[in-house]
């Protein structure tokens, strides 16, 4: 029995070692946080220009002379569109001041670059108005 006490002393040895606990496994360290997302930044385009240019204007009575028909083209010479137009005509007396106004509808709301419009109203033939004044104004 002699011989047999190393080998039963190196089996408990043995099992007492699987029996115990190993210690926990060390934690991984933190992931690095993530790479920030590379920022671009688009250039700023600056807003495009509206130029109303008003040519052909006629000024034509009509036969009995109670009124006149005032008509005349919008050019956009602009590099955008317009989105509103709104034409007012005053009439204007010898001392510039002004005697009768009305609003002429443009043909188009929206005229493109290089693009025109129409408008045409028809107002009271007045003996004291001696020039018409034009505006056009658009967004």
């Amino acid at each position: 029995m002699r011989n047999l006490r190393p080998w039963v002393v190196g089996i408990f040895v043995c099992l007492a070692s699987a029996c115990t606990r190993s210690p926990a496994p060390r934690p991984l360290p933190p992931a690095p946080p993530p790479t920030p997302a590379e920022l671009h930044e688009s250039p700023l385009v600056a807003p495009g220009q509206i130029e109303l240019e008003i040519t052909d204007w006629h000024e034509a009575p009509s036969p009995d002379k109670k009124t006149v028909t005032l008509t005349g083209r919008l050019i956009n010479g602009g590099d955008r569109t317009t989105r509103a137009v709104a034409v007012t005509i005053d009439g204007r007396d010898a001392n510039d001041a002004v005697v009768l106004s009305a609003k002429a509808a443009p043909s188009s709301d929206t005229i493109p670059p290089d693009g025109t419009a129409t408008f045409s109203v028809t107002v009271e033939n007045r003996p004291d108005v001696v020039r018409y004044h034009v505006e056009a104004l658009a967004r």
